[in-house]
Formats: structure tokens, sequence, C-alpha cells
């Protein structure tokens, strides 16, 4: 079995060999083609870039369970202030009594 695995090891090496080198190319290459391989290659990388920064506790998480490492737990940080969820709604919602019908709107 393992002798068919180096022959085809061995044929995908040399038809990629044939395929890289043809004895002779009979094409032109004309100046635009050297600026679409520039934006094809920053493309990738800008998307690459991107890719790794919205994911990046994913990748990073993902490793550290290859190395046998606990996931990193972050805390964020709390908008609402030390007194809790509660206190952040009680500001923007109001006392409640002084809502619609509560008679404190001037006429």
């Amino acid at each position: 079995m393992k002798r068919f695995g180096n022959l085809a090891v061995m044929l995908a090496a040399l038809a990629l060999f044939v395929l890289c080198f043809p004895p002779q190319a009979h094409a032109y290459l004309d100046l635009g083609t050297g600026s679409l391989l520039l934006q094809v290659l920053l493309a990738f990388l800008l998307g690459a870039g991107v890719a790794i920064k919205i994911f990046w506790k994913n990748i990073r998480d993902f490793v550290r369970r290859l190395m046998g490492k606990e996931p990193l737990v972050e805390e964020t940080p709390s908008e609402e202030g030390a007194e809790g969820p509660d206190a952040a709604a009680d500001l923007t919602s109001g006392s409640g009594s002084e809502g619609p019908g509560s008679g404190s709107e001037a006429a």
C-alpha cells in the first residue's frame, strides 16, 4: 500500500514539473499583468489580515487547546458601573413617576 502512495506522489510531482516548465511558451504578458498580480496579492494579504483580526480570539483559543492549555477567558469592562445592570436601566428609563398621565406636565 505504501508503494502506491509513493508512486502517486512521484506522478503528481512529475505532472507539476511538466506543467510549470513547458518546452516553449508562445505568450505575451502586457504591462497590466503585473498590476493585476500586485492587486491580487494585496487583496489576499488585506483579506487575511481582516479575517485574523475578526477571528483572533477563536484562533488563539484553538491553538491553546492544541497545546493542551485552557482557553483564556477575558473579562470585559463593565459599562454599568459598580451598581450593576439594574442601576443603568433605572437611569435610562426614569423612576416611573414622571410617565404620561402623571400630572407633572405643564398645560
